[in-house]
């Protein structure tokens, strides 16, 4: 799921992107507090543009039920950062609640 990510973040893959990213966070991803704005493929070019290329490394994975937080590093054009990722299984599959916050750096719903 962290290699998915990271795929669709650094290829600018808009579609793919959202087809991992959960419910949660899909509406607001790059607009924290406006949660009942959707989000664009421009919103997402915009954060894409301000942070870079991205390489996370996983040090661990909490797995409660439906539910995981992943525990990243994350090495960026933005600089080096520790990262908590939430995970949820939706429909089968697990999808990502991460989002960008202003600023560029991921922050966990």
């Amino acid at each position: 799921m962290i290699a998915k990510f990271e795929t669709a973040w650094n290829d600018s893959d808009f579609d793919a992107f959202m087809d991992i990213t959960c419910e949660e966070t899909r509406p607001n991803t790059f607009r924290p507090g406006n949660s009942d704005i959707p989000m664009t493929e421009e919103d997402f070019e915009k954060a894409r543009t301000q942070e870079g290329r991205v390489e996370l490394t996983v040090k661990a994975i909490f797995l409660d039920g439906d539910t995981a937080i992943a525990a990243v590093d994350e090495k960026s054009d933005a600089g080096l950062d520790n990262d908590e990722i939430k995970f949820v299984r939706e429909g089968g599959a697990w999808k990502g609640c991460a989002c960008l916050a202003a600023g560029g750096r991921f922050q966990c719903a």
